[in-house]
């Protein structure tokens, strides 16, 4: 199917601009400590006739948005030797410590984690790291977390970031995706209690010939479906959904436009801007931000019909989409890897904006040794997708190969574990 081109937009100087800082959890032998960003407890049920695209009327603002995705609260970890567990509940920063991760194998650093809206955590390794079970610290018993044997299965292993684990509250269960785990990805359910082994079930499984590995997983509370997604080349681009977990039902595959790491979803509308550059294919489709409409009855987001809304820089992959409620609009994260590490000296932070409908550069960023060859950008291990409603921040984890190396005028961060941002008006 052919779409019309997106009009690229270009400003001098833009009405938006960027704060960056960072969080602190302790201090030991007087050296602040920073902690890493694992996940966000989110309610992800749509609230009764809430819609993002009516930002000024005040139901809208006090429910932070879409109604969908709402965050609650913060998981970190860090500490003494960022093996604790810090929780923090409304603004990203008035942390406190719930959990040590004490003797349990491995460190936190190898896991990816979520936390469901009633305190479960869930820890299940990265794609970098050794064979690991998965540990859970059941909301009622922080002190005593289990580590889950599931018998005659490799254990599950996540992405490279926190974007292929996704819980429901509606749905009360986990889809968790596998990234590059050996001659197949698996694609897994978890239902509660999750310290139950029989309750870790394998839903789907696709060869390296069929994708090179899945990239998300995420749950629309508009249709309740679930979206799974995978990439990275030609028919490897692939979009399911699912409306019980089990069945999945291919939407659409072949391009770099559904070559993607997450949506933002609302009544209306989804939004996603692509993990390519534009390097590998496809032209200016490659690097567009672009949203669909749901189809009638169902509330499904349709794929397979994408409408562009703007172009974007070429060479810098999105590695995150963050749907902001002040100022409103989406905050669009890149990264610079693979072919463009060379050719790419300069990464363009953005900012669509929905009050005018424009693409904002608010920040240009070069790496802290500007005449060196490595990625650079938003390649984090965390991310919150949705802030809070008391929140107009954004937290990001950095950690091991995920580290901040951007010169944002805050070098002495480039070890930092976190990295807040915040979008404001100029």
């Amino acid at each position: 199917m052919e779409i019309n081109r997106a009009a690229k937009v270009t400003q001098k100087k833009s009405t938006f601009g960027i704060k960056f800082s960072t969080v602190l959890d302790n201090e030991f032998n007087g050296l602040p400590t920073t902690p890493s960003f694992l996940a966000a407890k989110e309610h992800n049920s749509v609230w009764p006739d809430r819609d993002l695209s009516h930002p000024a009327e005040e139901e809208y603002i006090h429910y932070g948005g879409a109604g969908t995705n709402i965050i609650s609260g913060y998981l970190y970890s860090g500490g003494r030797n960022g093996k604790e567990l810090f929780y923090s509940h409304g603004n990203l920063d008035r942390l406190e410590k719930i959990a040590e991760w004490g003797d349990l194998p491995g460190h936190p650093d190898e896991y990816n984690a979520i936390i469901t809206d009633d305190g479960d955590i869930v820890f299940i390794r990265n794609a970098w790291s050794p064979d690991r079970n998965p540990i859970v610290f059941p909301a009622d018993d922080y002190n005593n977390p289990v580590e889950v044997k599931i018998e005659g299965l490799t254990p599950p292993r996540s992405t490279t970031r926190n974007q292929g684990l996704a819980y429901s509250s509606e749905k009360g269960y986990i889809i968790s995706v596998e990234y590059w785990s050996g001659g197949s990805d698996r694609v897994w359910k978890i239902t509660k209690p999750f310290t139950d082994p029989n309750n870790w079930n394998v839903v789907m499984t696709k060869g390296l010939d069929e994708i090179l590995h899945f990239h998300s997983a995420q749950y629309d509370p508009f249709s309740k479906h679930w979206v799974v997604t995978s990439g990275d080349f030609g028919d490897q681009i692939k979009v399911w959904i699912s409306s019980d977990g089990e069945s999945w039902d291919l939407q659409i595959m072949g391009n770099q436009k559904w070559r993607l790491l997450n949506c933002i979803f609302e009544k209306n509308y989804v939004y996603w801007a692509p993990d390519s550059g534009g390097g590998t294919g496809d032209g200016v489709e490659a690097h567009t931000l672009y949203k669909c409409s749901r189809k009638p009855g169902s509330n499904i987001p349709d794929f397979a019909n994408p409408i562009p809304v703007v172009e974007l820089p070429y060479g810098q992959p999105s590695y995150g989409n963050v749907y902001l409620k002040e100022p409103h609009g989406i905050l669009i994260l890149p990264n610079v890897d693979g072919a463009y590490i060379q050719s790419n000296r300069t990464l363009k932070l953005l900012f669509y904006s929905f009050e005018d409908n424009k693409l904002h550069t608010i920040k240009e960023i070069k790496r802290v040794n500007p005449n060196a060859d490595y990625r650079f950008g938003f390649r984090t291990r965390g991310i919150a997708m949705y802030p809070n409603p008391q929140e107009s921040r954004v937290v990001l984890g950095f950690i091991g190969e995920y580290v901040n190396s951007m010169d944002i005028g805050l070098n002495e961060y480039m070890e930092y574990r976190n990295l807040v941002l915040e979008v404001v008006r100029r």
